[in-house]
């Protein structure tokens, strides 16, 4: 948000993005990768075609602050998810069950529980003590 307040002060308009891909999904738009922009929507929407070439585009609003404040979050979240499997596969490692195929059942569990991630995410609703319950 300063660097977006100088750009503002001197003239310039500011587009602010967060990088969501890693290096094997650059340029395979089935592989799911994508950029947050936030900041400047006029120069998001002249730019978009060009932004969109290496990965798809995603505007999340106004604010400069918005791409980097996304990025994090969700960059948080993956970090909880992988170290809730490391820490599953930490639980089972001198039981002699199959590491390989416990990877795949943790693999499995996480794909099959993804979509109860939007009801957590949205956080509870106040005054409904099930919300946000799977």
């Amino acid at each position: 948000r300063t660097r977006a307040a100088w750009a503002n002060e001197r003239g310039a308009r500011f587009l602010d993005g967060g990088i969501m891909a890693v290096p094997p999904m650059i340029g395979v738009p089935e592989a799911g990768g994508y950029v947050f922009y936030s900041g400047s929507r006029e120069v998001f929407d002249a730019h978009r075609a060009t932004l969109a070439v290496p990965v798809a585009t995603r505007y999340v609003g106004a604010d400069p602050g918005f791409a980097a404040l996304h990025d994090v979050a969700l960059l948080s979240a993956m970090t909880a998810m992988f170290a809730g499997a490391r820490h599953a596969a930490a639980l089972v490692a001198d039981s002699g069950i199959d590491q390989k195929e416990f990877g795949t059942l943790v693999a499995d569990w996480l794909t099959a529980m993804a979509p109860a991630t939007a009801a957590y995410a949205g956080g509870p609703v106040p005054d409904d003590p099930t919300s946000a319950a799977v």
